[in-house]
């Protein structure tokens, strides 16, 4: 018989009381853990040890999904630059330097990185930083949803 490798601090009693809990079964007490008692536990242990020796985690593997630009631009953006990036009448008036992100002049000038400066730091005294808000990475999501605003945008006012 082969004995099971474990994890630095386990027990080879640990280890099988745990493989038998997961497996809703009683553990025999007295017994030594061995990979014909249990060939489970030896098997995933030993995958477990292999991929933290590579330096592999189940989070890290895991790539996290892209944020959703234009879910981001409706909760922080629309109600002051518009659903598709031009700005109600009412939002003008109260703040008449407001850009119209579907002008194509304008979107020609912007980059995407231009876009994620001015949503980290602010512009001027009307428009908030938004790096309380949201991470680099969302930041990053709406300012390539904004450039998807690049053609022109359809005469008459547009609702929040």
């Amino acid at each position: 018989m082969h004995e099971a490798i474990f994890m630095p601090g386990w027990s080879s009693l640990d280890a099988e009381s745990t493989f038998f809990k997961e497996n809703g079964q009683t553990p025999p007490l007295g017994r030594k853990c061995t990979m014909r008692a249990a060939p489970k536990l030896a098997a995933t242990l030993a995958g477990a040890m292999l991929a933290l020796s590579l330096g592999v985690s189940s989070a890290a593997a895991q790539a996290a999904p892209e944020p959703d630009g234009a879910a981001l631009y409706r909760q922080n953006c629309r109600s002051c630059h518009g659903a598709r990036g031009v700005a109600p009448a009412r939002m003008l008036s109260i703040y008449p330097t407001l850009k119209t992100l579907a002008d194509s002049a304008l979107q020609a000038r912007l980059s995407t990185d231009s876009i994620v400066a001015v949503l980290r730091h602010g512009k001027g005294k009307d428009m908030k930083p938004f790096a309380d808000r949201l991470s680099p990475t969302e930041m990053l999501a709406v300012a390539k949803f904004v450039k998807t605003f690049g053609s022109p945008a359809p005469a008459g006012p547009s609702g929040p």
